[in-house]
């Protein structure tokens, strides 16, 4: 049994190392929040390189979740913005595939592993590495090698052909994920210790 000095010191160090303490009730309010965001993003936060590349700003809150909030919220905020807006907005590409919600959970739970650090003190340096990190493992696994898998099951073409023609989306889209990500983590960051301050 840990005595209340031992415990108070263990949550003083995790706080300082990932941001400030929040309650069941904060954190399902601003997963919520984010995972409304994602819903909307994606039927309206698109920007349009070419007819076949396209990049769809959900990335961006579904990430702030798993940094925010950890893996188990990033994941499951992931998982809830995919289904819930396949039903809101009907995709209009017919019956729902859970296999398709796989990478999204996937890259919420990556946002959690790898970006939750970032709420504690780090440098410049560390935000960019992990940044630029988390996207090239989210693209490689979950896109590039996990999309193209279900998508050539689903059309029945095959594997290799069929990543050859979505690699080149990939040489592109990751550095803008990268570039907006370093531009809106530290202003979020900065946004949510000052209100968890105001309200200590």
């Amino acid at each position: 049994n840990k005595t209340w000095l031992e415990v108070c010191y263990m949550e003083r160090l995790r706080t300082k190392n990932y941001g400030p303490a929040l309650g069941p009730v904060q954190k399902l309010c601003i997963a919520g929040l984010l995972v409304a965001m994602a819903i909307v993003l994606d039927s309206v936060g698109q920007i349009v390189f070419t007819p076949t590349n396209k990049l769809t700003l959900t990335f961006l809150p579904l990430s702030l979740c798993g940094m925010l909030l950890g893996p188990i919220y990033g994941g499951i905020a992931g998982g809830a913005a995919d289904i819930i807006g396949y039903f809101i907005g009907g995709q209009g590409m017919g019956a729902f595939m859970p296999q398709f919600t796989v990478p999204v959970i996937l890259e919420g739970v990556l946002a959690g592993l790898l970006l939750r650090p970032l709420m504690g003190d780090c440098t410049k340096t560390q935000l960019v590495s992990r940044i630029v990190l988390y996207r090239i493992a989210v693209n490689a696994v979950c896109y590039i090698l996990l999309n193209t898998w279900f998508l050539s099951l689903l059309s029945g073409t095959e594997y290799f052909g069929m990543l050859i023609t979505r690699l080149p989306k990939y040489m592109i889209i990751p550095f803008v994920e990268m570039f907006l990500l370093v531009l809106v983590a530290p202003l979020v960051k900065k946004s949510l210790l000052a209100v968890s301050r105001s309200f200590a």
